[in-house]
């Protein structure tokens, strides 16, 4: 089959995307006040003026120039316009006012919410604010059940900035939030909640939540397993909040936990089945356009009942443009309805550019359409059946092929057995979608049972096949780590291998086959230097300590939480524990060091000692780990002193003190970073006789 050359003309989106999306990335970089925005705003005005009097010349080619330039400083402005541009008070304890933006979510005695900052109480008078902070509100005995979505709460706290990562590969929650334009965050005592203005009732978003909450419920009492609820749910409406982690760890594994995103394949099926139900209305009067018309507007109300989560948003837009089109003009999906809805949805939130699930959507799709009709021109049936299954197979490797460098980047993982476990999926998940659908549809009892039941036995089958899939040695490659210049050489690539099969060129093509290999070095560089590390890191898990002793592919994890599967370890220490060793490697121990003082000798020129008590048996090491205020001994022989966060403020403040006045190097690990110590030693004798000292055989 012969490709077909593709014009970047043939796309004028894409510039304009390029353009607005480039001027998005810029502002982010830039610490806004309001002299930059107010210059901005001036300079955009003078540029328009400009472009207008070209325009009245008939200077077309310095008008095209001029509205790319333009197009680049919009972009710019769309991100300043919800940038923080005043300096927040992070000194004091204040009095503010705030609305809420988001349905609060509880964790045990947590409640979590975007809070958009109003005012600032102060003797004089109450000062504007406009400020997102993420709030989260102690409530021991779980009495708060009011607070909601546009509720005004007054309170009394201390503004903070949010902290950043504090331990090698771990997520950096900070940057997620602030892709999302928040940048502070504060912590409410419940008895510091002084005032809540319950906001007057939506009727429109409160029949919302309560149709959305009714679907649960159904789904909930004709699904009987707990599991294949959750898998339904996300399935149908992408409801994953409640997700077990063992659940989505299986997806994630086996390169199928898109099918637990609402996306463009989900409002695809939904179109089919649609265009099939109702093909018969072509027969009558306008019956195509009031077949799309109805289509249109049972995808926007299944974007409804979704919550309007930006992937569903995604997909919606860009299936509604591309039905627009396909009823105006009968075009098929193109390159160019993808960046326009790319660009409406960046007109309408710039912060979508930062979120992960956009890049990754966006980036399939373009992938899929770029090089399904360069594999289909490289083999290609003449057999229609044989052409059906090909095609399954060559969406998942062009999908694959445009997502992978990305998503090692963010996940650090790859799984090797995507193209079985998508195309195994990809028939479960349409019946488990049109199931889903059904039971919204009819809900009552007899039809709901049995599509309960159905359902039920349905993802049980496909997620024991997955869990298989995902138990095969080597199923997932754990632990790659790739910077951002190595993701972006990834992309440039396939950017010349495209550019290559086009231009049919066997030099282009053999340059770029040797670019991959080099890429391929560098990454396997990476990941051998990892297993060959030999050292010890000693986390920053607040008032838990967790040491990792780690020589080559071998890990000792010692730690006071009472299992790898704690939460301190999941997110803060499995990550980057992850490029040494397969996670069930790891080998773990408890350390019982609540109360008492242990000693471990590590390397032959590295030992530390862990220091609990106030009892002054301190024996010489290198370094001495300092936990729970205790007592510097009075005859200090190591050579580097550690304060945890186990430690209050005002200890480390003292004791760093009479540290610097002995001269004696020390590292705070509160609020700080990780502390790595890296040996050109073999350590196994070490790693034995550790072993031994804490009983693990």
């Amino acid at each position: 089959m012969e490709i077909q050359e593709l014009k970047i003309e043939q796309i004028p989106f894409f510039r304009i995307c390029l353009c607005f999306g480039l001027g998005i990335l810029v502002s982010f970089q830039i610490h806004w006040n309001y002299a930059y925005f107010q210059g901005l705003a001036l300079l955009i005005l003078m540029l328009f003026v400009l472009l207008l009097l070209f325009w009245m010349r008939k200077k077309s080619r310095k008008l095209y120039y001029l509205i790319y330039v333009l197009l680049f400083l919009l972009g710019v402005l769309s991100l300043a316009i919800k940038m923080p541009k005043e300096k927040v008070n992070l000194s004091k304890t204040l009095i503010y006012s705030g609305k809420l933006l988001e349905e609060p979510s509880r964790k045990g005695q947590v409640l979590k919410s975007k809070l958009e900052l109003n005012f600032q109480h102060l003797p004089s008078g109450p000062k504007p604010m406009d400020i997102l902070l993420m709030a989260t509100i102690w409530d021991k005995d779980s009495s708060i059940v009011h607070l909601h979505k546009g509720d005004i709460i007054g309170f009394r706290a201390k503004i903070k900035e949010l902290d950043p990562a504090f331990n090698p590969g771990q997520f950096d929650y900070s940057k997620y939030l602030n892709g999302k334009g928040i940048f502070y965050q504060v912590f409410i005592p419940k008895d510091q909640l002084l005032q809540v203005k319950i906001a007057k009732i939506n009727r429109f978003e409160s029949w919302v939540l309560q149709y959305q909450e009714r679907l649960q419920m159904n789904f909930r009492k004709f699904i009987n397993d707990p599991s294949a609820f959750q898998i339904a749910s996300a399935i149908t409406f992408g409801y994953r909040s409640d997700m077990a982690d063992e659940l989505m760890e299986v997806f994630s594994n086996t390169g199928t936990i898109h099918v637990l995103s609402v996306s463009g394949m989900h409002v695809g099926l939904m179109f089919l089945l649609l265009t099939w139900i109702l093909k018969p209305i072509d027969r009558l009067a306008h019956g195509r356009k009031a077949r799309y018309l109805l289509i249109l507007c049972f995808i926007w109300f299944y974007a409804l009942i979704c919550g309007f989560v930006p992937a569903v948003l995604r997909a919606t837009l860009m299936f509604s443009l591309y039905l627009i089109g396909h009823w105006r003009a009968r075009v098929v999906l193109s390159l160019n309805t993808v960046f326009s809805s790319a660009f409406l949805l960046l007109v309408f939130d710039p912060f979508m550019l930062f979120d992960i699930g956009f890049q990754l959507s966006y980036l399939a799709v373009i992938g899929i359409l770029l090089f399904i009709p360069v594999l289909q021109g490289i083999y290609y049936s003449s057999q229609i059946w044989i052409n059906k299954l090909l095609d399954l197979l060559y969406i998942s490797i062009a999908a694959q092929l445009s997502t992978t460098a990305l998503a090692i980047f963010y996940f650090q993982q790859f799984p090797t057995f995507f193209l079985f476990s998508n195309l195994f999926i990809s028939l479960p998940s349409t019946v488990i979608l049109y199931l889903g659908m059904g039971l919204v549809v009819f809900s009552m009892e007899g039809i709901g049972e049995i599509l309960g039941n159905l359902l039920n036995e349905c993802i049980l089958f496909s997620y024991q096949i997955l869990k298989y899939i995902d138990s095969i040695p080597f199923s997932s490659i754990k632990g790659m780590v790739i910077d951002p210049n190595i993701t972006f050489l990834c992309y440039l690539g396939l950017a010349f291998l495209f550019i290559g099969f086009q231009k049919q060129s066997k030099i282009f093509l053999c340059t770029l086959v040797i670019s991959f290999v080099m890429l391929f070095a560098m990454v396997l560089k990476i990941r051998l230097d990892h297993r060959s590390f030999r050292g010890i890191k000693i986390y920053n898990t607040r008032k838990e300590l967790s040491i990792a002793y780690i020589n080559r592919a071998e890990v000792l994890l010692l730690s006071t939480c009472d299992s790898p599967q704690h939460k301190s370890l999941r997110f803060s220490v499995l990550p980057d524990l992850k490029k040494y060793v397969d996670p069930k490697d790891i080998q773990f121990a408890s350390l019982k060091v609540k109360n008492e003082n242990q000693w471990l000798h590590l390397y032959d020129d590295m030992d530390l000692y862990i220091q609990n008590s106030k009892v002054q048996d301190h024996q010489a090491s290198k370094i001495l780990l300092l936990r729970n205020n205790v007592q510097l001994p009075s005859e200090l022989n190591a050579s580097m002193c550690i304060l945890d966060g186990s430690n209050s403020d005002w200890y480390i403040e003292q004791t760093v003190a009479e540290l610097k006045r002995v001269n004696r190097a020390y590292y705070i690990l509160k609020d700080n970073f990780a502390y790595v110590w890296e040996s050109n030693q073999d350590g196994k004798n070490e790693l034995n006789h550790i072993k031994g000292v804490l009983g693990i055989r």
